[in-house]
């Protein structure tokens, strides 16, 4: 991800690459020396300029003079001069970045699966020795998650803050994410500051001052970013209800005096229906006190196209199109660039039939498949369609800090948020089709699918496909959702029309959740079948303590988590689809774990199961790829 984001910054600052490599490639050229990224004048300058500029940093500072119209080389004189005893003041304004999935597919921040109702808002800030900084917001946005994380100069995360766990301000309204009787009253969010520190712990002290840290511990100087995610926006209240009046109206001056009406409630929709929170910048040693204005202007990028087609970096633990290949990813517990630590995912492997080679034989009309997988053609896959069946069951979830179960009574509810993603699993990993929770229930109550109580099914069929007039009668029978395979996605550069091309060689299947009741409530929650749940984040073992909880084991003898677990003589383990579901844990858990049989065990009902098929121009459907 780090390496698509560079060559995606310089890409989009020159104007003149239109396509994007993979990560294995990009990050060849740069130890190569390609001329396009690595011979980059600015790049040389900025990181001889000073020791912790990185090509990540390097990219983001030279997007942000392009932006604004200037040299880079001259703008990364205004605060890094050759000097290097100078005092950096590192941004001039807060909140350059904006990365939304909410209007298009086609977005150029459409990276590394971003979820369609997802928006960061996110800046790379300069930390002086005896600096600290304060993040002052109006009021908590109103969305159904948000959190502040921050990462080092090579994207790693530092800390973070999840939005339940925000203090508001003293003798301020409410964090309605904490408190579900202030939202059942449909009280508004209070104002809140946050304290980005060196590392943390300052304050600790005083329980009503939110800390986040901005370096690592040996550090006392650096770069790091800052991220501001939102999933899901509350709708915008069309009513002149009190709720409406307490929010306050949404003003010009919060995103630039230049919007028009409609351009300022779209930005208002991506910062939650609030004022983007202000960036104070304070240094105890030189006095400094310095409130950083709001970018305004250059925040969203413009579409470009990539190659879409090309092999993709991420590997798959079955054999795509095989039954129940939903799979756990290597990094679903680890650390990774600019990663989000709330979010946990499944992800399933799918090959478009025959269509390696695809690029070279020409289109393939309307989603039909021909040839073998070497991309030759074959009688038996001529016109054939590939689809596939993903079912599963819901757990329950909140949609809104507003309506029951409410979002601040985590006990209520099992899950914040769920989505299932239509993904291109090749670089640079573009999610083509989103549906969240909210919308599955919305389908299975307009379709009649309730219970003898009234309440809506929340067990969910999905079909996914090249296009929804050819869905298989069996998939319509039973009332089914559609679920478009990806396709290559161009968007005219003058009119923003957007255009779909052929179906992507290598789709995929994400199942994504945020903040399960494991993630909030620890060993006090109720549910634990969520993804967070498959592997645990310290090894643990049943015990009879007193308190009735766990108790460590095996991590004196056994190093990073893994327990050799005895067999019974003349057993036969099969190691990659059985597990000891007590190895699944810490940070270097066997394969196993990561694989269906102890997703399934860990899941239940609620594992997305899914099937394959074909189906030719007769309508005649044939399971494939039914082993794992």
């Amino acid at each position: 991800i780090k390496y698509l984001l560079l060559y995606l910054c310089i890409s989009l600052a020159e104007g003149t690459i239109s396509q994007i490599r993979s990560p294995e490639e990009l990050f060849s050229s740069l130890k190569a020396g390609d001329t396009k990224v690595k011979s980059n004048s600015f790049l040389k300058t900025c990181l001889s300029r000073h020791e912790d500029t990185t090509e990540l940093v390097c990219a983001f500072i030279e997007r942000d003079a392009t932006l604004q119209g200037l040299d880079p080389v001259e703008y990364l004189d205004t605060f890094i001069p050759d000097t290097r005893d100078t005092y950096i003041k590192y941004p001039y304004c807060s909140w350059r970045y904006q990365y939304s999935q909410l209007s298009s597919e086609s977005s150029a921040w459409n990276v590394a699966f971003p979820d369609q109702n997802s928006v960061y808002q996110a800046m790379l800030v300069y930390f002086n020795p005896h600096d600290e900084f304060v993040l002052n917001g109006p009021r908590l946005p109103y969305v159904r998650y948000f959190s502040l994380q921050t990462y080092d100069n090579m994207a790693a995360s530092i800390d973070s803050v999840r939005d339940y766990q925000v203090r508001t301000e003293y003798m301020s309204d409410s964090n309605v994410y904490a408190n579900s009787t202030a939202g059942e009253a449909r009280d508004p969010n209070g104002a809140f500051d946050v304290r980005i520190t060196a590392h943390g712990g300052r304050y600790d002290d005083n329980g009503f001052i939110n800390e986040l840290a901005a370096l690592p511990l040996k550090k006392k100087s650096g770069f790091f970013f800052l991220f501001l995610r939102f999933y899901d926006p509350e709708p915008f209240p069309e009513s002149s209800d009190s709720f409406k009046n307490k929010m306050g109206p949404i003003m010009d001056s919060c995103y630039g005096k230049s919007l028009s009406q409609a351009e300022s409630m779209e930005q208002a929709k991506k910062w939650g229906w609030v004022c983007p929170p202000a960036l104070k910048r304070t240094n105890y040693n030189g006095g400094l006190m310095q409130t950083l204005p709001y970018c305004v202007h250059g925040r969203d990028d413009n579409f470009k196209e990539y190659d879409q087609g090309k092999t993709p970096g991420k590997e798959c633990m079955y054999e795509p199109n095989s039954s129940d290949n939903m799979f756990l990813p290597p990094n679903s517990k680890m650390d990774g660039e600019f990663r989000n630590k709330d979010a946990t995912y499944l992800y399933g492997c799918v090959e478009q039939i025959g269509m390696e080679g695809v690029k070279e034989e020409g289109n393939l009309g309307a989603g039909r498949v021909r040839g073998n997988k070497k991309g030759g053609r074959t009688t038996e896959d001529v016109n054939k369609s590939l689809w596939a069946r993903l079912s599963g069951s819901l757990p329950s979830t909140t949609t809104s800090l507003y309506t029951s179960p409410y979002v601040g009574d985590p006990t209520s509810y099992d899950v914040r948020y769920i989505s299932i993603s239509s993904i291109n699993r090749s670089p640079p990993s573009a999610v083509f089709k989103t549906f969240m929770d909210e919308e599955i229930l919305r389908h299975n109550l307009e379709a009649g699918k309730t219970g003898e109580d009234g309440e809506v099914d929340r067990r969910y069929v999905i079909w996914f496909g090249p296009d929804e007039d050819s869905l298989p009668e069996v998939a319509k029978l039973e009332g089914a959702m559609f679920m478009p395979w990806s396709r290559e996605v161009s968007e005219d550069p003058d009119s923003g029309e957007v255009t779909y091309g052929e179906l992507s060689p290598y789709p995929g299947i994400l199942y994504r959740e945020i903040l399960s009741q494991t993630q909030v409530l620890g060993l006090d929650a109720d549910y634990t079948q969520g993804v967070s749940d498959i592997l645990r984040d310290s090894c643990w073992q049943e015990g009879l303590l007193e308190e009735g909880k766990w108790e460590k084991f095996g991590e004196e003898e056994e190093e990073e988590g893994e327990v050799e677990v005895e067999e019974e003589e003349g057993s036969s383990r099969d190691l990659w689809d059985d597990c000891d579901e007590r190895m699944c844990c810490g940070n270097s858990p066997p394969q196993c774990c990561r694989g269906k049989s102890h997703i399934m065990a860990t899941m239940r009902q609620h594992y997305p199961s899914v099937n394959y098929f074909t189906v030719d121009l007769e309508g005649r459907m044939e399971e494939v790829g039914e082993e794992g």
